[in-house]
């Protein structure tokens, strides 16, 4: 698909499905009626990002004794890393504060 640019002597094609951490190189060629053209030299290479991990879905948060659980689904989407940490952010409703707990995969 060609999206045109602001530049009237740009245009830009877009690659989906890319994957995250691959390294890609691209080469364009123009078709018409007639045929195709030559195609271009290849670019340099690109690396497509990691993403950052879809959300986390709470199920349920108890109190056992004096320790609080949380029950969570693992996010849909790992943005191609796999996951390494987990942050709880535990808030003191009655004076605000806030504290992280950080616990290695």
């Amino acid at each position: 698909r060609v999206f045109k640019t602001r530049a009237a002597d740009l245009c830009m094609l877009a690659a989906v499905a890319v994957v995250p951490g691959g390294k890609y190189r691209v080469q364009v060629s123009a078709m018409n009626d007639a045929g195709s053209s030559v195609r271009s030299q290849l670019s340099d290479a690109v690396v497509a990002p990691f993403l950052c991990p879809g959300p986390i879905e709470i199920e349920d948060v108890t109190v056992r004794g004096t320790a609080l659980e949380c029950l969570m689904r693992p996010p849909r989407v790992e943005g191609g890393s796999p996951v390494t940490h987990l942050q709880l952010t535990l808030e003191d409703v009655n004076n605000g504060k806030r504290s992280n707990i950080s616990r290695v995969s």
